[in-house]
């Protein structure tokens, strides 16, 4: 839609939608947007409709209404997203952009509503994976033999281990110095092996002791992954003591 944020009126500029009911036949956009609320929106998500935007200069509306995006605009150029599904199921992305002429004599912006099923679904599997593996592990980690780096993608409570990445020689002198013994060469080792073509999993146990001289046990799995920056490394740790 093209809308007027201070007179309401509409026109479609693009209609591709199933639900072509909250399309037409109103008065103005308000009126579009109270029926779409009431009869086409899952009722959680009416009131949940914040606006996401970057490098804004005012404030972002608590929700995406029409009347509360005239003073947004007048200050910000930054587009407006949100998110929401409607009662048939489907997730939508609505995003609020002001038009490239936007003035007070000109106030047009332009609502775009797109299909994000698969967006939502990917968000959700991440936050189920990232949930699973919080639980299970206490340190996810990939390794870079090419550049000799690591990046710790998950990290809780494991001992030594404070910044989100790094060099791979501080990485081992990390765990060098807090792995027991000689069960610092089963965990070298585990994190050098540079088989990257059969990505075979790679498994051991080992033992830290801490500050006051308590030993804890851990388990320790590596395995090849491809990522967009090439083969890294995956390195998985858990701790065993029960």
């Amino acid at each position: 839609y093209r809308v007027n944020v201070v007179t309401y009126e509409y026109e479609i500029i693009l209609l591709n939608i199933d639900a072509a009911e909250f399309a037409v036949g109103f008065k103005d956009f308000r009126e579009l947007e109270e029926n779409y609320a009431k009869y086409g929106i899952v009722e959680e998500y009416v009131d949940k409709l914040p606006g996401e935007g970057g490098d804004c200069k005012g404030d972002i509306p608590d929700k995406i209404r029409i009347h509360l995006l005239k003073d947004y605009f007048d200050r910000n150029n930054t587009k407006i997203n949100g998110y929401y599904k409607e009662r048939s199921g489907r997730w939508l992305k609505l995003t609020v952009t002001a038009e490239y002429e936007y003035s007070e004599e000109y106030p047009y912006v332009i609502y775009a509503i797109s299909k994000c099923d698969d967006e939502i679904n990917e968000k959700s599997l991440n936050i189920v994976n990232k949930s699973a593996i919080s639980k299970m592990y206490c340190l996810l980690a990939t390794i870079n033999h090419k550049d000799r780096t690591y990046e710790c993608i998950h990290s809780e409570n494991y001992p030594g281990i404070t910044g989100p990445k790094g060099s791979l020689d501080e990485f081992i002198n990390i765990m060098k110095e807090r792995i027991y013994g000689d069960d610092f060469l089963l965990f070298e080792k585990l994190i050098g092996n540079m088989d990257m073509e059969n990505s075979k999993i790679t498994e051991c146990e080992y033992r830290i002791e801490n500050e006051n001289g308590k030993i804890h046990y851990y388990n320790a799995f590596s395995t090849y992954i491809d990522t967009p920056d090439g083969k890294k490394l995956l390195l998985l740790i858990q701790n065993v003591d029960e």
